[in-house]
């Protein structure tokens, strides 16, 4: 992420990083749009409220991606900093790193 890019690749990393959420905002409301049409019968567009329930339930699938992505790369990342400094995490634990 950010937080370990070198200084001169901060710009580069900072926007490939806020890319992904607009590129995750757009591909959800893709989403949402077929599972609406999925589930309203025919070529109305009087969509049900449970139809809209179906649709927008299709966010918690998004979430679900995003919080195990972030929970495999904090691993990642916190093994690589203790690999490089064995005494990391004592300073994480007292707040200091």
């Amino acid at each position: 992420g950010r937080s370990f890019n070198p200084p001169n690749r901060l710009g580069a990393a900072t926007g490939i990083i806020n890319q992904g959420g607009f590129v995750a905002s757009l591909l959800l409301v893709v989403a949402i749009g077929l599972v609406l049409d999925w589930r309203t019968p025919g070529s109305s567009t009087a969509y049900s409220a449970e139809s809209f329930r179906w649709a927008m339930s299709v966010q918690y699938v998004l979430w679900a991606v995003g919080i195990v992505q972030i929970w495999r790369y904090r691993r990642r990342t916190r093994a690589e900093l203790l690999a490089e400094d064995p005494d990391a995490r004592e300073r994480w634990r007292d707040g200091l790193a």
